[in-house]
């Protein structure tokens, strides 16, 4: 570790305890069956579980038995109380807790490597965690002396939060062996994580309903939390390695997000990190850039303090862009405030490189020569040899360095305007020590004319995926030092290339997207660094709460390496599914009207017959995922359309401001599939549907002595809804996404609001129910004709307010 990594404060475990913990497990091993590593936690949804011993070879058998709701809820109290009753007494209380907590999980190692190796594998990673746990907002005053190691009584005082929770030792064993195997299996370790928040949440409950003494609770939160957050954050470094040796996996983006429970009465986990993701912010941290980072599923219980601390190391001196004064960051209330994402554009080649002799003033820029354009077949990039005081051409190939960059930051500009005769001569010297015999850029290599732009944009995927290196140029980075490439210096550049321009623009991810397996960033003195060396440094030696924030940047992560080279750029086009590009671009604008349509039609290697309408977009669709439909995204007027997003960008200027909050597209890997026909489409939903007419009767009972008060707040805020959605038809709908996976791992409740802040984002829709319709071509015993709906928005139902009913419909239609 570099000597300034402690200066955060990182983590610092006793290697003879940790190997005296992995050797027990190993000596579990020898009297079992088990292959590899075993990891299993009693998820409260089995019991009985049986694991006899069987024949050499053959897998264990598992015996498990369902629990009902009731009874799985009266087991999981009973393991709230047995902890309660474990930390009433403080002599010995943390080890009993330890104790207690590891004997919900079942595990066993055979590492390919001796034990001594394997501990001092394990004791590493743990020191790449914080020393310290985020603090919870408990009062700990009247916790008695004793829970404490010292006279102050500060939340990292507590013996609980002192200690490193047997069950995180393990966490990072199973990390070892990740990076020793290349194999992952996120279900054994989310299982852990969603059945300790479980568990988190039914000590608030059990707390808030008077069952015991406060204190003794806090103590017992504090204990669960100091293993949860750390287990998190080891739950992410598995899946950030296993993208670096595999290459990015977007079928497993829905499973780095974590189920929204309470940590402390009143305070869920979700607005629990968003408060404390703010404590340590920069002043000069774009705040709508920042809005949506710690907004994001994949954010939720992180620690932000490292990210802002290597933030600061790399932009101290930066004065924001986000304002037009520039004398502070924007305020994060709104997009529109953020002239980083207000589409503004700098003038054409106003940015000169500051390494070589030039005058700004007077300086002339190199046109392009049209007829060596013209000349050209397929993609085209500025030939290093032939270009004198003309642009000149060659086709692109994989010799071309492709220049990735900001507009607005002053490099932008059309072949006929021309390029600044130093940026030419900065770029044939990059281009040359790379070994490439030519370069490309928008601003040199996208005409002006309608016909011929529209040709280079049809080349733009194999230009960066066959190029040799993808040049990200982005102002700010481009002033970074990189002459000292230390374990925090590098951690600072991932903080760099998060947070800049360039990572917010959707021109930009998809040349990174599409280029990511050889993607450099251009830093100061025109020092080129590899930024995947980068990430895997940081993967492999920096802090792990730093280094989980690069799952933010999915489309800078190499290619899966099987096979990578001896395929076409087409072949690995369907690589990523059409919503988890939505998501990805739902936050990054395009200047021009209908880029986003073209830009998503891209990424998803449509080339030839690429959309530039959304309206082609979708139909060229068969199928796509409810829960990616639950977005604020305005949607197509065309009939049989009206569920579908007519832009990528979700805070578009056409979002209804009626509703609260603005809320983005994100994976929907485990939602029911919706099919696409013309006249809709066809899916499953949970609905609660109403007639118009009762809405208003129900409406005029507020006083209804048979209603309780609860169920009055749920009328008058069906009523709302109808109010700001301006609904005006017979019926009215509210539906959710079917999720396909359920249990531990997910649940409908839990999942859905993790779409939405706090309560729970709902889809609304509106029917006159004059017209029925079955799903045409299909003949499931389930496919029962449906009413014809409208789509109308979404909604968020606050958390404190209960949903009406809700019922299952296998096949509704959707126009």
């Amino acid at each position: 570790m570099d000597p300034d990594h402690g200066m955060i404060g990182g983590l610092y475990p006793d290697a003879d305890r940790v190997r005296s913990i992995l050797s027990e497990e190993y000596s579990h091993y020898q009297t079992s069956d088990l292959t590899d590593r075993f990891f299993r936690w009693e998820d409260f949804h089995t019991t009985n579980l049986t694991i006899p011993v069987t024949e050499e070879g053959k897998p264990p058998q598992v015996v498990l038995k369902y629990y009902s709701a009731a009874e799985r809820d009266s087991l999981i109290r009973g393991k709230c109380q047995e902890l309660y009753d474990a930390t009433a007494s403080p002599v010995g209380h943390v080890e009993r807790l330890d104790q207690h907590l590891s004997s919900y999980i079942q595990c066993a190692w055979r590492p390919q490597f001796c034990l001594d190796d394997f501990a001092s594998r394990v004791v590493a990673v743990l020191q790449r965690l914080p020393s310290e746990t985020t603090t919870l907002p408990d009062n700990l005053d009247n916790v008695p002396r004793p829970y404490f190691s010292d006279e102050n009584k500060l939340s990292q005082s507590l013996h609980v939060n002192r200690c490193i929770p047997r069950n995180v030792i393990r966490f990072a064993a199973y990390q070892v062996m990740v990076q020793a195997q290349e194999g992952f299996t996120d279900r054994e370790l989310q299982d852990a994580l969603n059945g300790t928040g479980e568990l988190i949440h039914t000590c608030v409950t059990l707390e808030g309903d008077g069952v015991g003494d406060p204190v003794i609770w806090i103590v017992v939160r504090a204990y669960l939390w100091s293993f949860w957050q750390r287990a998190r954050l080891l739950y992410l470094s598995c899946f950030l390695l296993q993208s670096m040796n595999r290459g990015f996996d977007h079928d497993s983006e829905s499973a780095y997000w974590s189920r929204n429970f309470q940590v402390s009465p009143g305070l869920s986990l979700r607005a629990f990190t968003e408060e404390t993701a703010t404590l340590k912010k920069r002043p000069n941290m774009c705040g709508w850039m920042f809005e949506l980072l710690r907004g994001d599923p994949k954010c939720t219980g992180l620690d932000f303090d490292l990210l802002h601390h290597r933030f600061s190391e790399a932009f101290r001196d930066k004065t924001p862009r986000c304002r037009a004064d520039r004398e502070a960051a924007c305020s994060g209330n709104t997009w529109r405030d953020c002239l980083r994402f207000d589409r503004t554009e700098s003038a054409n080649q106003t940015a000169h490189d500051q390494t070589t002799q030039h005058t700004p003033d007077n300086e002339e820029g190199l046109v392009w020569n049209e007829t060596s354009y013209l000349s050209v077949d397929g993609a085209r990039a500025v030939s290093i040899e032939l270009t004198d005081q003309e642009l000149k051409y060659c086709e692109a190939s994989n010799r071309t360095m492709a220049i990735s960059h900001v507009w607005s930051h002053g490099q932008g500009g059309r072949p006929d305007v021309g390029i600044h005769r130093c940026l030419h001569d900065r770029y044939v010297r990059l281009a040359k020590s790379l070994g490439c015999d030519s370069y490309w850029i928008d601003s040199a290599c996208i005409p002006s004319d309608d016909e011929l732009r529209r040709e280079a944009i049809r080349y733009i995927n194999d230009v960066f995926y066959k190029s040799k290196c993808v040049l990200v140029c982005d102002k700010d980075v481009m002033d970074l030092d990189a002459s000292d490439l230390t374990t925090a210096r590098q951690e600072s550049l991932v903080a760099a290339v998060l947070f800049c321009d360039w990572n917010i623009r959707a021109w930009t991810m998809l040349e990174a997207l599409k280029g990511r397996g050889h993607i450099s960033i251009l830093c100061k003195d025109n020092r080129i660094i590899e930024f995947g060396d980068v990430l895997r440094h940081v993967c492999d030696y920096g802090r792990i709460d730093l280094a989980v924030f690069s799952l933010l940047l999915p489309h800078t992560i190499p290619w899966r390496k099987e096979g990578m080279q001896k395929l076409k750029s087409d072949v690995f086009a369907n690589d990523i599914h059409l919503e988890i590009v939505g998501s990805w671009l739902s936050h990054r604008p395009a200047s021009r009207k209908y880029d986003d349509v073209v830009i998503w039609s891209l990424c998803l290697g449509q080339q030839s017959q690429r959309a530039r309408h959304p309206d082609q977009l979708w139909e060229k669709q068969s199928q796509v995922r409810t829960g990616f439909l639950m977005s604020s995204a305005p949607r197509l007027s065309t009939p049989g359309r009206s569920w579908a997003p007519s832009t990528t960008f979700a805070f578009s200027d056409d979002v209804n401001e009626n509703i609260k909050g603005v809320h983005r597209p994100f994976d929907s890997s485990f939602t029911a599939i919706a099919t696409v026909e013309p006249e809709g489409i066809w899916a499953r939903w949970w609905v609660h549907e109403i007639e118009q007419g009762r809405l208003s009767k129900l409406l005029g009972y507020y006083k209804d002595s048979v209603a309780t008060e609860r169920e009055r707040r749920t009328r008058r805020e069906l009523g709302h809804v109808r109010k700001v959605l301006n609904l005006h038809g017979s019926y009215l709908a509210l539906l959710r996404p079917m999720y396909l996976s359920v249990g531990t791992r997910f649940d409908g409740v839990q999942q859905t609001q993790s779409y939405a802040k706090s309560g729970v984002l709902l889809a609304v829709c509106e029917s006159e129910k004059k017209e029925e319709k079955a799903e045409p071509g299909n003949y499931r015993l389930r496919n029962t004709p449906s009413w014809k709906w409208i789509w109308r928005g979404v909604y968020e139902w606050p958390s404190d307010v209960d949903l009406p009913e809700f019922t299952l419909h296998h096949g509704l239609w959707i126009a």
